[in-house]
């Protein structure tokens, strides 16, 4: 559900990353002190995978076998990967071929993330790699802006439905589905009020039709509800309407969080495409939580 949406909020760590020193190879927990003369035979006291820990630490002489992200056991203070090791002897034996350096191989822990670090900024949009990140602190739900509602119509007398016979002078509808498929990309809502005729009546009433199915007054704040007013301009014919709209905030502190408005464009495809990708950023990064 995450995915594709803006975050709202600030991700922080509640832990640290690692959350405790474990193994960065698979291979053999050991003391410096005992490997660093290497070759050296030690004993193998117990075996420890990831996901488990070591019931015993780490003596003198002694190893115990770990995997990659295997919490360090008591006692040891490096790791000897596998490639440099050999069984011994005895089943419980292993000889150790090479040295590594005081803390080899040894991720500590917070060494990639201090608890309290901010991971995700609020405002990004959330990729897979990012509700991923989410799901490893252990969060099962993170606050997203609310998704825009853009409502989509084509006003032409002079355009006709895809599939449809073309009659004389008339041309199919192409500008909505490439504005749908811009706001699809952005993760918004649609709303597609379709053909409209050429008359400001005919245009106005789809806009006051869309404003009440939006609810645009569920924009709040502490001292009440928005209050927007809309103005309808038209050129001097009633055809080919230039539609703007107005609006009214009682509260200027709600002005940066405005996400409705109506334009309108010329039946120019590429004015058409610039302008909603414009409008489509916008909106989608300043939607109300």
């Amino acid at each position: 559900d995450l995915l594709g949406r803006v975050l709202a909020q600030d991700i922080t760590a509640s832990f640290d990353i690692p959350p405790r020193d474990n193994s960065a190879m698979d291979g053999f927990a050991v003391r410096y002190s005992d490997i660093k003369a290497a070759p050296v035979v030690l004993e193998v006291i117990e075996d420890v995978p990831a996901g488990k820990v070591a019931t015993k630490p780490v003596g003198k002489g002694q190893a115990i076998r770990i995997m990659t992200g295997a919490q360090i056991p008591e006692g040891a203070d490096c790791v000897i990967p596998v490639e440099l090791t050999e069984p011994g002897i005895r089943d419980t034996e292993y000889r150790i071929l090479n040295s590594v350096q005081l803390g080899e191989h040894i991720r500590r822990r917070g060494e990639d993330v201090k608890a309290g670090a901010v991971l995700l900024p609020r405002g990004i949009r959330l990729r897979p790699q990012e509700v991923g990140l989410i799901a490893s602190l252990g969060m099962t739900e993170a606050m997203v802006a609310r998704r825009p509602v853009v409502g989509i119509l084509s006003s032409g007398n002079e355009i006709v439905q895809p599939g449809a016979k073309l009659g004389p002078g008339q041309i199919y509808d192409a500008n909505r589905y490439s504005v749908r498929a811009q706001v699809a990309q952005v993760n918004a809502q649609i709303r597609d009020y379709g053909i409209v005729e050429d008359k400001l009546e005919s245009i106005i009433a789809v806009l006051e039709r869309a404003a009440g199915e939006w609810e645009t007054p569920s924009i709040r704040n502490n001292k009440g509800l928005t209050v927007f007013s809309a103005t309808c301009l038209s050129r001097s014919s009633s055809w080919d309407p230039l539609m703007t709209i107005r609006m009214k905030v009682e509260d200027e502190d709600m002005s940066n969080r405005i996400i409705c408005g109506v334009s309108a464009q010329s039946g120019s495809w590429l004015e058409i495409l610039v302008s909603k990708e414009l409008m489509s950023s916008v909106a989608s990064s300043k939607s109300v939580p």
